[in-house]
């Protein structure tokens, strides 16, 4: 009986995003292997664009502070720096009003960069609606990883180091 419960239930197709496109997530305008939506944000350097940073990989990271998940994954994120330097970009995005999001980090001992999206137009670009979500993006600008829900270190630490063990993109190999 249990072998026919469980052919049964391997025969079942997946998840209905994975049998429109194989390269869909639970984002419905984020895809794997694709661009991901373009935003601007100013981390207090100037204007810059998320496809500005191609060339490294990038976790994108949408979260609130009353959201525990989001609260037990901050660790995971501040972590990055310490271990992969310059050559990881971390953006979080919060939607809460302005100075809420900070002030938590703050008060944690987090230092991460924060994108306030108070009108949630980020938010909507990449279709959240459960929190936290986290995004991937390779070093050759599109992503490779989406997350719906609360990741760890180790979970994070594997993919960022296959990111970068894959060959650089052309136009970041050195020339000979």
């Amino acid at each position: 009986m249990f072998r026919l419960v469980a052919a049964l239930l391997l025969a079942l197709p997946g998840p209905a995003f994975a049998r429109r496109d194989p390269n869909a997530t639970p984002l419905r305008t984020v895809f794997l292997t694709k661009t991901p939506p373009d935003f601007m944000f100013d981390l207090g350097d100037g204007p810059k664009h998320l496809h500005d940073l191609a060339g490294k990989p990038v976790v994108v990271n949408f979260w609130d502070t009353f959201c525990e998940p989001c609260q037990a994954e901050l660790g995971a994120f501040a972590k990055i720096d310490a271990t992969y330097g310059s050559s990881v970009g971390v953006l979080t995005v919060n939607d809460e009003p302005p100075g809420k999001a900070q002030e938590y980090l703050e008060a944690h001992g987090y230092r991460l960069p924060v994108i306030e999206d108070p009108a949630r137009q980020i938010f909507s670009l990449y279709s959240i609606l459960p929190i936290p979500v986290t995004v991937i993006v390779a070093r050759t600008g599109i992503v490779s990883k989406v997350i719906v829900g609360e990741l760890d270190w180790d979970e994070l630490h594997a993919d960022l180091d296959a990111e970068l063990a894959l060959p650089p993109p052309p136009e970041a190999q050195p020339a000979r």
